[in-house]
């Protein structure tokens, strides 16, 4: 197992605004590639109207599953400032190996977002955009285990730990 930690050059890539991929996923929470997180505009009037895709992604995970829950913010939101921030930042440091469709991601934060609308909380990870490592099976993901030759491996189905993340609202 290798480090890609700052001593080892050959395994810390920097973007142009200086992020290396362990800032970077910091910056970015868990973020959006096993694509489950919330939906839909926010209504008129909500004291958080105005909050943008940078600030959003900058919260901590219970400061961003406070306003989920609140409802300051819908998933869909939250799951467009993540996936905003991979286009942005990901070209440059290759966190996010497999990430699935927009519409697809979308799709799923909607369905968080409805969940929430009709009183079905699953708890505090509850919309939170998650990024799965390609070593966790994601099912329709490539699952590379950290190796470029298993590339075109798609898994059949999802591992315990993606499934209980599902499950709890992820």
């Amino acid at each position: 197992m290798t480090d890609v930690s700052s001593d080892q050059p050959e395994n810390h890539h920097q973007d142009k605004a200086g992020l290396d991929r362990r800032s970077f996923l910091a910056a970015s929470g868990v973020a959006a590639a096993s694509g489950l997180i919330g939906i839909g505009p926010l209504a008129a009037g909500r004291a958080l109207a105005q909050t943008s895709g940078t600030e959003i992604t900058g919260w901590t995970a219970d400061t961003l599953s406070g306003h989920i829950k609140a409802k300051d913010v819908s998933c869909r939101e939250v799951m467009e400032a993540y996936l905003t921030q991979i286009d942005r930042v990901n070209p440059q440091v290759n966190a996010i190996v497999a990430l699935q469709d927009r519409e697809g991601l979308l799709a799923q934060a909607d369905e968080r977002d409805a969940q929430l609308a009709l009183g079905d909380y699953l708890g505090w990870m509850h919309g939170m955009p998650q990024a799965i490592k390609d070593t966790a099976l994601a099912k329709g993901l490539s699952y590379t285990s950290g190796s470029p030759i298993l590339k075109d491996y798609i898994a059949p189905v999802d591992s315990i730990i993606v499934e209980r993340a599902k499950a709890s609202g992820c």
